[in-house]
């Protein structure tokens, strides 16, 4: 679904509500041209400065809010290559949005002058409800309480103490590809995905509560993964129209009484499941957990038991989601590339002769292969269109532009990861590109940017902070599936292999995922 979709409004067809629609449309149109006449300051009024470009293709009023597409990153990827230029300027309503397509760029914005280009910009449910009004590490402004909940949660998800885990991990893994081997159908395969959300749903159980889902079928799992896709769609920009547009506040006299009840219902639901049992739970048990580590250092980073709430809340939808999609475009990229997957199998016998046992992560630097094409399956497709974006705190000079104070600043990740001034033959899937990279993605994120891979994890202050869990993970489910195993296709009435399309998206709000596909999980003939 689009960002924004204009068949909302042709689907609503009541007379009334479309002279409420026209006249207040009007009425705002003649308002915004005034105030853009009396306020628009445009860097040709500044000496020796460039104009962003601006795409043509937008609406009186709505701007580009409505010529977005299918697949927004796409969209906007075409806009940077017609206008040839990394930089462009959206009019998203009343907000100013800046799209960058050059790493160089954007490691200046985000990571130089990061102190200015850090802050997030302001929506309804998620500032004011779902943060709390300013708390947890996503949606919170850069002020002093996102400073105090960040550095104890990089300090709780440091590598030294995902460390602690990897058992754990690794044990998580092993019931994943349990599951895909049972489920797998002879003939048309298994969908992975819910069983790829049930071991990133459980790692983050795990690690963080102590605590783990039994199955798909378990209720704990239908209710915490429903409660994650529902949170990131209710957050979504396209269910918030009114920050982009506010005189359209009036729709809340449509749908406002069933949108308010959704999102009371959704933090009812974190204040009983998630504070009251799993939290609770977890403070009392036993089991060594990062919940815990979190209210041991509680004091020293000046945090109550909301901003707690909330970062975990954080952690359970960041976690589960971005890191189970990250896997689903890695197997439907694997499953279309057998030469990838012999490639790798070679490095993984060769290991297994030379050690007599199957690799963990901690094997990593003898495994350049691997570690290559998970750096290729996270550059080839995008996890999300920009991430979370950021928000000017001042006017920010960049290489002769100007990005305006309040502008909302994005990294459009389609448009990087296939810009061919940053990676030769972009839209070649090819690991060897990253052979030679020796520093974990971790380590790649948090570095120099001519020692960078890829950009999903974001830049600067707002990088992930759970980048190395989510890289045990994934890199950790490819050792343990190719080395006894093989992906393939599933099969027709005629015995045929059916390869799952690569090349389309389905636009899930945050994130972009993979169209339903299945594959078939395969003993491998001989393994070393």
């Amino acid at each position: 679904m689009p960002l924004f979709s204009s068949t909302w409004f042709t689907n609503n067809r009541d007379p009334g509500f479309a002279s409420a629609v026209g006249a207040t449309a009007a009425v705002t149109l003649a308002l915004l041209v005034v105030y853009k006449q009396q306020k628009r300051i445009t860097a040709s009024q500044r000496s020796g400065l460039k104009e962003i470009p601006v795409p043509k293709e937008q609406y009186p009023f709505f701007g580009h809010l409505l010529s977005l597409g299918s697949v927004v990153s796409r969209r906007i990827t075409e806009w940077h290559n017609e206008l040839g230029s990394d930089i462009i300027q959206l009019n998203m309503g009343i907000q100013k949005w800046i799209m960058l397509n050059d790493p160089k760029m954007a490691h200046e914005i985000f990571v130089t002058k990061g102190a200015v280009a850090s802050a997030r910009p302001y929506m309804a449910f998620t500032y004011q409800k779902y943060a709390m009004g300013g708390k947890g590490v996503v949606y919170t402004d850069g002020g002093k309480t996102w400073r105090n909940t960040r550095k104890a949660v990089v300090t709780t998800l440091a590598p030294k103490m995902v460390e602690i885990f990897r058992d754990v991990i690794e044990q998580e893994v092993a019931y994943l590809v349990e599951n895909l081997v049972a489920n797998s159908d002879p003939v048309t395969g298994v969908d992975p995905v819910h069983y790829l959300q049930l071991a990133s749903l459980n790692l983050i159980l795990t690690t963080c509560l102590a605590k783990r889902a039994k199955s798909v079928n378990d209720d704990l799992f239908k209710r915490l993964i429903k409660y994650v896709e529902d949170s990131i769609a209710y957050g979504s920009p396209e269910n918030d129209v009114s920050t982009y547009v506010p005189i359209m506040k009036f729709l809340d006299l449509f749908n406002g009484g069933k949108r308010k009840a959704e999102g009371e219902r959704l933090l009812a639901f974190r204040i009983k499941t998630l504070k009251e049992d799993l939290i609770k739970e977890a403070r009392n048990s036993s089991e060594k957990c990062f919940i815990k580590t979190l209210y041991e250092i509680k004091d020293e980073h000046n945090l109550d038991d909301n901003d707690i709430l909330v970062t975990m809340s954080d952690l359970l939808i960041a976690g589960t989601d971005t890191t189970s999609v990250s896997m689903s475009w890695a197997l439907i990229l694997l499953v279309n590339r057998p030469h990838i997957q012999k490639k790798i199998q070679a490095e993984l016998d060769a290991f297994k002769a030379e050690h007599k046992r199957v690799p963990t992560f901690g094997d990593r630097s003898n495994l350049p292969y691997i570690a290559a094409v998970q750096r290729e399956c996270m550059r080839y497709r995008n996890i999300t269109h920009f991430g979370i974006p950021h928000v000017a705190d001042e006017d920010i000079e960049c290489q002769g532009y100007i990005l305006p104070k309040g502008s909302v600043i994005f990294c459009n990740m389609n448009g990087i990861h296939m810009n061919p001034n940053v990676y030769e033959n972009p839209e070649e899937f090819n690991p060897d590109r990253f052979f030679n990279l020796e520093s974990t993605m971790y380590g790649a994120a948090n570095g120099r940017l001519e020692n960078r891979d890829h950009y999903q994890f974001g830049w600067g202050r707002r990088v992930c902070p759970g980048i190395y869990l989510s890289e045990v993970e994934l890199f950790s489910t490819l050792i343990q599936i190719f080395a006894d195993y093989t992906l393939e296709p599933p099969l027709n009435e005629k015995g045929q292999p059916v390869y799952p399309d690569d090349n389309e998206a389905i636009d899930a709000g945050i994130v972009m995922t993979p169209t339903p596909y299945s594959v078939r999980v395969v003993k491998r003939s001989a393994t070393a």
